[in-house]
């Protein structure tokens, strides 16, 4: 069977494929895709490879396509399996070589399985997704990209080519442009379309977790001590935190107001930062160059 893996990466719409695909599980299947989203975030498999556990991630990726066929009319008829995870690009890049083995690993054991696996990519503008990162970590209170210094961004930048060489080395990709199905009807339609040649009908609004307003942001930036401290000395993650419906810290709403009123020169700060990260990376990829 066809394993068509969506990895994203963030920032690219990837909140709205999930939702969509399992919002739509019936109408795939009956389009004979059967998508392999559970009723939450299915992360396990990209989470077991980063933790370099491919019997983990061969034991998800089983335990998701069971669920799927038991739960989904239909859907043994299917001959394309979905699953879509942005998660792909939070492997570590201090551990190249060792990632590299695990998806490989996985590859062969997906093959032994009698499947054949394309990678789905959807492509953005490097500084538009730079900028929705750096805002996204900002709003949860992680101050790394709040600087001057082009560091953490080059950083990203690096891990970003990485993997993305990982998977297109690894797999035959069907390549997208997130701008063309961003731009005009529903991105989940668009989505389903291009990469699968189906008609599915658009889910609605959804919640994107990509997407964060001023507020978000500055909400993120008068909460940074507290959730950093939080973080440090107890065992919640920093997402679980900035949403924790009991962590209301005392920020009066004209606080939050003036912070928020401030944002949009955060922004236009940022994004000089991100192209200076940009212009670094490509001249010292050009000098290394043949």
């Amino acid at each position: 069977m066809r394993v068509r893996l969506h990895v994203g990466p963030p920032g690219t719409g990837t909140a709205r494929i999930q939702q969509g695909s399992l919002a739509r599980r019936e109408t795939l299947a009956g389009a004979g895709i059967l998508s392999m989203q559970g009723p939450g975030k299915s992360d396990g498999i990209p989470k077991a490879l980063i933790a370099l556990d491919v019997e983990r991630a061969l034991r998800e990726f089983d335990r998701l396509f069971g669920a799927a066929r038991d739960e989904v009319p239909r859907a043994r008829d299917a001959h394309t399996l979905l699953y879509s995870s942005d998660v792909f690009f939070q492997a570590d890049s201090r551990l190249k070589p060792d990632f590299e083995r695990a998806f490989a690993s996985f590859l062969e054991g997906l093959a032994s399985r009698g499947h054949d696996v394309d990678v789905v990519f959807v492509e953005r503008p490097i500084e538009d997704l730079l900028m929705s990162h750096a805002l996204l970590q900002a709003s949860l209170g992680d101050l790394r990209y709040v600087s001057a210094d082009p560091g953490a961004f080059l950083e990203y930048v690096d891990s970003y080519a990485w993997l993305k060489g990982v998977y297109f080395a690894r797999c035959p990709v069907l390549h997208l442009d997130f701008n063309v199905l961003d731009a005009s009807g529903d991105l989940f339609s668009n989505f389903m379309k291009a990469s699968c040649g189906i008609d599915v009908p658009p889910v609605g609004a959804a919640k994107d977790d990509e997407t964060v307003t001023d507020r978000h942001v500055a909400r993120g930036l008068l909460m940074a001590p507290l959730v950093n401290w939080m973080e440090l000395f107890g065992s919640v993650s920093r997402a679980d935190l900035i949403n924790a419906a009991h962590l209301k810290p005392p920020i009066p709403d004209g606080l939050l107001d003036e912070s928020a009123a401030s944002i949009p020169l955060l922004r236009d700060c940022l994004r000089a930062t991100a192209r200076r990260a940009i212009e670094m990376y490509v001249k010292r990829h050009a000098a290394v160059a043949p």
